[in-house]
């Protein structure tokens, strides 16, 4: 099987990546910035998201990659990103909501599970 890489020019687009660190995120945000566009790594760390910003920076050249620190476990870690975000750019054309949050577990009932159906 031969990859093809999706072709389409992102210059003067916004994107934000959360969870943009590492894995998924971080290489959805490096074919984004590939694509032209400005991209925002929405990292809890904002060390690690440095660290991602200067590899993805070194694999495309693009000198639009930025990190802002954000813990999507925190609704108010979540209003202070959007906040800043909003203070920086009235523009988000591409969102990626790819961090998991772990928010604990639910005990379930065999009452509760027969209310969602067979």
């Amino acid at each position: 099987m031969t990859y093809v890489p999706f072709e389409s020019d992102l210059s003067g687009k916004v994107a934000v990546v959360t969870g943009a660190n590492s894995g998924m995120g971080k290489q959805t945000a490096c074919e984004l910035a590939r694509m032209g566009a400005r991209v925002v790594l929405a990292c809890r760390s904002t060390e690690r998201g440095e660290a991602a910003r200067r590899e993805i920076a070194a694999a495309t050249g693009s000198q639009e990659v930025s990190v802002m620190e954000v813990d999507l476990a925190s609704l108010a870690s979540v209003r202070s990103f959007a906040g800043s975000f909003g203070d920086r750019t009235q523009q988000l054309d591409v969102l990626v909501n790819n961090a998991a949050a772990s928010l604990g577990t639910r005990e379930v009932t065999p009452r509760d599970s027969s209310a969602t159906g067979p």
